[in-house]
């Protein structure tokens, strides 16, 4: 698949390459420039129709002991990546559950490409973390094992935008629509020892009916690059979290693990109270004193 969607993007680059040098020739009398121009756009249209027209959805059957498979068993389509992390499977979960959008890079640029305005997340659950925004989204947890596996549910027609609303995972599992794909996405940690864990992130899309899975198959073509390089950031945002040094907590607000930007905020806020304080205290003390004469010495 990613060979697929990096030929599709390559021969859209082409065409885009193609045509501006087509444009920019047209005041020029230079046909062997105009030629070259044409050829490239041509060779990238061909890269595109390629790219679709390949065969790559297969139906495949999961020979694996994780929760996710008691959601989708079979898929059609399936990505996973991972990170090795050097914290606790409970550090890791907690960092999970604790991720937010603004510390996954390229997330917002993503949603938004994805959702049209009226559906966008409105700015208070921005801050939340994702695991809580994308429940918002028509995703639900469908199971979870704490400090071993999380997976989370949807279910829509992508390529058109449409979504089912769920609510629980049994939904999810009742769902028979042949003709929407049913898309689960897990993160699994395993113990390896000596302070290291491995974090994958894994997921399955299942279509059932022919005409979908075409339609997904093009759909997820196209937004593949993005979507595995969002998920990369996902893990690498994880990463950072669990290992960073606990003693960063937001102070009189119990464990909460600050962002850099909170963090730097907060100093920069004890060091205005500081001054404030100390200022008041000078200022006090000032006043308090008895005023003093000073007279010249006589000789």
């Amino acid at each position: 698949m990613a060979v697929l969607s990096m030929l599709i993007w390559l021969g859209a680059a082409l065409v885009l390459i193609g045509a501006l040098n087509l444009l920019l020739t047209l005041r020029v009398r230079d046909r062997g420039s105009r030629a070259r121009a044409v050829m490239l756009a041509i060779g990238g249209g061909l890269c595109v129709t390629l790219g679709f027209a390949l065969p790559g959805a297969e139906a495949r059957t999961a020979n694996t002991r994780q929760l996710i498979d008691a959601f989708v068993p079979t898929d059609h389509f399936r990505d996973s990546h991972w990170e090795r992390i050097r914290a606790t499977p409970r550090e890791i979960f907690t960092a999970i559950h604790a991720v937010r959008p603004n510390e996954v890079r390229g997330f917002v640029p993503f949603l938004w490409a994805q959702f049209p305005r009226a559906q966008r997340p409105s700015d208070a659950l921005m801050r939340r973390p994702i695991l809580e925004l994308i429940q918002s989204q028509h995703f639900v947890v469908l199971a979870e094992r704490p400090g071993h596996e999380i997976v989370v549910g949807t279910i829509g027609q992508y390529w058109a935008n449409r979504m089912v609303p769920l609510r629980t995972p049994s939904q999810f599992q009742t769902f028979k629509n042949p003709r929407y794909a049913k898309v689960a996405m897990n993160v699994r940690v395993r113990d390896e020892g000596n302070g290291w864990c491995k974090v994958t992130t894994e997921t399955r899309v299942l279509c059932a009916d022919p005409h979908a899975r075409r339609k997904f198959d093009a759909y997820w073509r196209v937004v593949y690059p993005g979507s595995a390089l969002l998920r990369g950031q996902w893990l690498a945002a994880i990463k950072r979290r669990a290992e960073r040094p606990t003693g960063m907590q937001s102070p009189g607000i119990g464990n909460v693990i600050l962002t850099p930007n909170d963090a730097f905020a907060c100093m920069d806020q004890r060091f205005q109270a500081r001054t404030f304080t100390e200022t008041t205290a000078s200022n006090a003390a000032r006043s308090a004193l008895p005023s003093a004469r000073f007279s010249a010495p006589t000789e």
